[in-house]
């Protein structure tokens, strides 16, 4: 089976919303996605600019004929790798400290697809953008969920009621 977005199918691969939420963005049934992506259909402008604004990747990723790889020798690169394995690290740590949200990240494989996306880079410096992007998304998306902010209430030593 011949690919034509390449980029666009990395990423749907390792993202952690599924294939129907980018036919969604785009506003196509996920039958049409697919088509689109092994190029027996086309998809429109509007449809992968919904794809762009809401998975924050740009359009010329998307449509980009060719794979873009990471490349070990680029210092903006490997900024990019050193940023995503803290973030990696905070998840790892919490979920040693019993954390659900850092749980359902292993469950989900994410802990072993980070590995592998560090390993790769760094060993074979073959990395695709998008598998870094969808990657990326999943451990950002478990980061909110963890370090959520308390919501506001009533000061300790404050009641409620009128004054």
């Amino acid at each position: 089976m011949e690919v034509k977005m390449v980029n666009l199918a990395e990423l749907v691969h390792y993202h952690p919303y599924h294939s129907s939420t980018f036919a969604r963005y785009a506003n196509v049934t996920t039958e049409l996605l697919w088509a689109g992506i092994r190029g027996e259909e086309e998809l429109t402008r509007r449809e992968i600019i919904g794809i762009s604004v809401n998975s924050g990747v740009p359009v010329g990723v998307i449509t980009c004929p060719g794979v873009i790889w990471l490349d070990r020798n680029s210092y903006r690169h490997r900024k990019m790798i050193r940023d995503f394995e803290k973030k990696f690290l905070l998840i790892r740590d919490e979920y040693e400290f019993g954390n659900e949200d850092a749980a359902y990240f292993v469950r989900r494989n994410g802990m072993e697809q980070g590995n592998l996306l560090i390993a790769d880079f760094w060993n074979d410096g073959k990395v695709t953008y998008c598998r870094y992007l969808g990657t990326m998304a999943f451990v950002d998306m478990v980061l909110g969920w963890i370090h959520k902010a308390e919501p506001r209430g009533l000061r300790k030593n404050q009641k409620g009621g009128a004054a």
